[in-house]
């Protein structure tokens, strides 16, 4: 069996026993819970590694939203656990700032000797991971690159949209400025999916100059890239310059293609002449101009596809981009955007950054669903 679950509440304690006897009938193997940032991460993992002793238990802070089975809620915390046969293997990364490419392989043999079997398409990776570290990239094609056919999916840890300092546990421990992995075997049925409401426009522009480290984007087609920005959105020229932050809330964003799919690059501010973006950059790169679209149907028709995919689909596990709860906030649709991902059973977080196999992606919802075993 899986089990979805989410609480509200005054205090950490009282959320959590309620969180606790909704998952005790399954008695959990896995489970992975996800904490507005006003809850201490180290007590939720105590309390969950109390009441479930012999489960795997990780999780991280989330921004503002949590995904739970009756839609979106503030403040709380959520959670998703799978009984037997259902089993993990975590490894828990105190410094991910300090990620280096090589470390993939040594991370996934360690996680496939803790679960004693070899990798296979039966098996796959959730990636929780400090979503202001700048790193993810590398550690999510490191460790696609150490586990060739093994699912990736997962997202970035938030904190309330306050963009100071995220949390994770796992394997015992819980820290700032983390990671965590975790070598699942549902032991049923899964299929992973990633759905974005963005629309390609005709623009084409490529990348002369970028900060690859530090995910800003420098130049297009030889031009300032804020200059380019300005012109595609129709905005005056120095309107950056007033006003850096206004791409957050914009519809307009950059896109890639990679494997015959267009992945979305958010832009969260200009930097000088340059804009920062959510996700990596590099010189030779094409970009595409995209734009929000149904945002709604969008959802309901990816979650639909993906459902589709199984015989018969129990749950779902989402990673959702926060920037898509504020667009559904601002056009008064946050209360039908979690309608609209919580068909059946679900529960996730709002991220910062979502991952889908070797891509750390932008305004995307990323996740997995699972069918009975």
């Amino acid at each position: 069996m899986v089990r979805a679950a989410a609480r509200t509440g005054t205090s950490t304690e009282v959320a959590l026993a309620s969180l606790v006897e909704d998952l005790r009938p399954i008695s959990p193997a896995v489970v992975l819970a996800f904490h507005g940032a006003r809850h201490d991460g180290g007590v939720v993992q105590r309390t969950l590694q109390a009441a479930f002793p012999d489960a795997a238990c990780l999780g991280c802070s989330t921004d503002v939203e949590q995904v739970g089975p009756q839609g979106l809620i503030e403040g709380g915390i959520s959670a998703f656990a799978f009984g037997p046969p259902a089993r993990a293997a975590v490894v828990w990364v105190r410094d991910l700032v300090g990620w280096r490419f090589e470390d993939g392989r040594p991370l996934v043999r360690r996680l496939a000797r803790r679960l004693g079997r070899n990798l296979g398409p039966d098996l796959m990776l959730i990636t929780l991971t400090d979503g202001l570290s700048g790193v993810e990239d590398r550690l999510l094609a490191s460790l696609a690159a150490a586990a060739p056919g093994v699912a990736l999916v997962g997202g970035g840890a938030g904190d309330d949209g306050r963009f100071r300092t995220t949390s994770t546990f796992g394997d015992g421990r819980h820290g700032y400025g983390s990671a965590v992995v975790c070598l699942l075997e549902p032991g049923r049925p899964f299929h992973p999916f990633a759905v974005h409401h963005m629309e390609e426009g005709a623009e084409r522009m490529v990348v002369t100059a970028a900060r690859p480290d530090e995910r800003v984007l420098l130049e297009l087609n030889g031009r300032p890239a804020a200059r380019v920005y300005e012109e595609l959105a129709g905005l005056a020229p120095g309107t950056l310059d007033r006003d850096p932050h206004l791409p957050l809330a914009s519809p307009l964003h950059f896109g890639f293609r990679a494997c015959g799919q267009l992945h979305v690059r958010a832009v969260l501010r200009a930097q000088g002449k340059g804009l920062a973006l959510a996700g990596s950059v590099s010189e030779g790169l094409v970009l595409r101009a995209v734009r929000g679209g149904d945002l709604l149907g969008a959802t309901r028709d990816g979650l639909a596809r993906a459902c589709a995919e199984l015989d018969d689909p129990e749950a779902l596990l989402l990673f959702s981009c926060s920037g898509r709860a504020i667009q559904a906030r601002s056009l008064g649709q946050l209360h039908a955007l979690g309608q609209a991902m919580t068909r059946i059973p679900a529960a996730g977080l709002s991220c910062i950054g979502e991952h889908f196999g070797a891509l750390n992606v932008n305004y995307t919802l990323t996740g997995v669903a699972f069918g009975r075993s």
